[in-house]
């Protein structure tokens, strides 16, 4: 990608094309095969599940995919103005919300009669979809953003230092007071999302589909003001937050930081020849990011679908879609934060690796069967096909991506 003035960066190649390629691929084909058999009502509820799902990552997965940003220092260099700075901002999101985009046209969309009988509501019914989406997405956007300065205040200043001292007093619990403002926002942009998409459904009850679609133009017209309100300072407000986060996800612990370091004995499941390998990757891990919380989270999040009779489909999709969103974890193992190519190459063989990261992702399997089974034993949403077709899923779509993680990152050792 050029920047300015010749200063460029490197393309990706076919496989970092591919890493995203594939589950997009996956998540549109399951998408469309649900929604082609349902009518235009079933899938406006499919839709809101959507949008209230995808509020809520947004909320928690930005900055993680934000900052820091390695062409910072080239955009330096270049010496970029802020509206460019904000674009290349929302440009390193474009895998995850193009994927969403197609995701939501598919749902609205893959309704073949639709083409000759329903076809005009099948386009309201998307264009719903992409406003309320967009708009939810750049508000995020906006909050992350602007994150940097706030971060900083509550880092050094004394409303980090009081409320580190009250939950060292009241909680014990030891907490980076520059994290609460990713906290805020990550309660926020939920809100903001998931109350939006309940607010629509009680306009369609009311008033119809006219006036849900005019509440997500409203939506779309909210975040994209708010956004562009950020775009005479966006080189301000971009180096803030990307250092603050430079040196947040580089230096710091993490959250994790006051737990027990994980243990080779731990891992029961492994066999021995490739232990150490998982062990050394997922102790990496669990200093950057604890996987952990974030997995409780999507169960608790599945339950409260299941929760509201969502259906056999929907349940269906749900589970394979948090199936596969596991695999995303393994991204961090192929950062030279986490397993610096030296390490590799002097430890094992590459083959090795791709195994030892399979085998990371095998530790989620058993809590994910447990809790399909409760679900099915509780609820009866799923039946023994569905579940043995998300544990099917889930361990080719493991090995998949750990080969292909594996030969984009460890084939340039020779560079």
């Amino acid at each position: 990608m050029k920047i300015n003035d010749g200063i460029t960066i490197r393309k990706k190649t076919w496989a970092d094309r591919l890493l995203v390629i594939l589950p997009a691929l996956l998540l549109l084909t399951l998408f469309v095969a649900i929604a082609h058999g349902n009518d235009l009502d079933s899938r406006l509820v499919m839709i809101r599940y959507l949008l209230f799902a995808l509020s809520g990552l947004f909320a928690f997965i930005l900055p993680y995919i934000s900052f820091p940003d390695p062409g910072s220092r080239l955009y330096q260099l270049g010496n970029i103005n802020g509206k460019k700075l904000a674009r290349f901002y929302l440009v390193r999101h474009r895998p995850v919300w193009s994927i969403c985009l197609l995701i939501l046209i598919a749902t609205a969309m893959a309704d073949s009669r639709g083409i000759t009988e329903e076809f005009t509501s099948q386009l309201l019914l998307a264009l719903y979809g992409l406003l309320f989406f967009a708009g939810i997405y750049l508000y995020a956007a906006y909050r992350y953003l602007n994150i940097g300065k706030d971060s900083q205040e509550w880092q050094e200043g004394l409303r980090g230092l009081h409320v580190r001292k009250r939950l060292a007093e009241i909680a014990k619990y030891p907490v980076d007071p520059g994290s609460i403002p990713s906290l805020i926002n990550s309660v926020v942009i939920s809100l903001v999302g998931m109350l939006g998409v309940v607010a629509g459904a009680m306009l369609y009850g009311f008033f119809g589909q006219g006036a849900e679609l005019l509440f997500s133009v409203g939506m779309f017209l909210f975040g994209f003001i708010k956004f562009r309100s950020l775009e005479r300072n966006a080189d301000r407000l971009f180096y803030q937050a990307n250092a603050f986060f430079n040196e947040f996800f580089g230096v710091s612990a993490g959250p994790g930081s006051d737990r027990e370091p994980l243990k080779v004995d731990q891992l029961w499941w492994i066999p021995g020849r490739w232990k150490a390998n998982s062990w050394g990757l997922m102790l990496q891990m669990d200093r950057k990011l604890p996987a952990g919380r974030y997995i409780a989270v999507g169960h608790l999040f599945v339950w409260v679908i299941a929760y509201q009779d969502a259906g056999r489909s929907a349940m269906f999709a749900v589970w394979l879609i948090f199936a596969l969103l596991h695999h995303g974890f393994l991204m961090l193992t192929a950062t030279q934060a986490i397993a610096p190519k030296w390490w590799l190459r002097t430890l094992d063989k590459p083959i090795h690796w791709m195994i030892g990261r399979f085998w990371i992702q095998v530790r989620w399997l058993l809590p994910m069967m447990v809790s399909m089974m409760l679900m099915k034993w509780l609820f009866g949403e799923i039946t023994w096909e569905d579940l043995n077709l998300v544990f099917a899923v889930y361990l080719l779509t493991g090995a998949l991506i750990s080969a292909i993680i594996s030969f984009r990152y460890e084939r340039y050792w020779a560079h």
